[in-house]
């Protein structure tokens, strides 16, 4: 009988009729499993379900000599080595589309809190501080006839992009390969290069995949780049920030305010940000919808029964030869 390890339970899903006639290890649902407890396990599994924290490298895949099938939970993919995966002969999956509107809910949240100081007023008004307010005191950016940069743009960015323009935002985007005039002027965006649109966006949204070229890209020089008073929002991945980088930008009052989702060394957050009451943190929650989740979870297993039957993946990530 075939062997799946899930590293973590679901919560959102049965898994039991999805995975009927596999033998089915599973983690806690508290906890992420231990790493060399996963590598224990992986010389007898076919199939396993990671989350991004499991970091499927090549020892990893050398230890899962009988392994046909890596799925993610989540879109990212950037911790597994699908290079050498796709040598072993094993698919690698993920869950693309199901989360995009959730997470761009996250991203319109963010722009909304750090650009209406919500996290400082809500927290004046808990410490019983409002008969004292000053009225001025809470001033912050309207967003109606501002702009919104966002860069990256693939789904999620699509659909951050109609969200903000609902919030009567102008759009514009930067991305590595321009996408098509025709859809720019259906959806109406702009293209502009990075610089230009550092100097040029009141609001910041980086929405772009972590790759060696997207590592630290927002970093001293790109904060001083931007328009002085912006905010900054993160969505994509932490290590596209340096985040001491992004500290210093909001000390110096270059940068207004800033929304994060995502942390360089998360579940760490720089010290300093924790302290900054124009700073909205999120403990990565972009997909954190019971629906959307359980969506995710949805897919991640039907993948994975799927490659075991002997049938193509749904969503793979690579190709392996016929």
């Amino acid at each position: 009988m075939k062997k799946v390890l899930i590293t973590r339970d679901f919560i959102e899903t049965e898994i039991g009729d999805a995975l009927k006639g596999f033998d089915v290890i599973v983690g806690k649902k508290d906890s992420h499993m231990d790493r060399n407890e996963i590598l224990s396990l992986l010389p007898e599994c076919h199939g396993v379900i990671i989350r991004h924290v499991d970091r499927p490298d090549r020892e990893f895949i050398d230890r899962g000599r009988n392994l046909q099938v890596i799925a993610n939970y989540g879109a990212g993919y950037e911790t597994v080595d699908v290079a050498y995966a796709s040598s072993k002969g094993v698919w690698v999956c993920n869950t693309p589309d199901v989360l995009n509107g959730a997470t761009a809910d996250i991203g319109m949240l963010l722009i909304l809190n750090a650009c209406r100081l919500s996290y400082r007023a809500e927290s004046f008004l808990r410490k019983g501080l409002w008969q004292d307010s000053d009225p001025n005191r809470f001033h912050g950016m309207h967003l109606g006839g501002k702009t919104l940069g966002i860069v990256g743009f693939g789904r999620i960015a699509k659909a951050l992009a109609a969200r903000a323009q609902a919030f009567d935002m102008k759009v514009v985007y930067h991305k590595r390969s321009r996408i098509p005039e025709a859809e720019e002027s259906s959806r109406g965006v702009t293209y502009m290069g990075f610089d230009d649109l550092l100097g040029s966006a009141d609001v910041v949204c980086v929405l772009t995949p972590l790759t060696e070229q997207t590592r630290g890209m927002f970093s001293r020089e790109t904060f001083r780049k931007m328009k002085a008073g912006s905010v900054f929002v993160n969505i994509a991945r932490g290590q596209v920030v340096v985040e001491q980088d992004l500290v210093e930008a909001l000390q110096s009052g270059h940068l207004a305010a800033a929304g994060l989702d995502v942390f360089e060394k998360e579940p760490e957050v720089h010290p300093a940000l924790m302290k900054m009451d124009n700073v909205t943190l999120l403990p990565h929650i972009g997909s954190a919808a019971t629906e959307i989740r359980k969506q995710m979870a949805d897919l991640t297993v039907a993948n994975v029964a799927a490659v075991l039957r002997g049938e193509a993946p749904i969503t793979p990530v690579n190709s392996l030869p016929e």
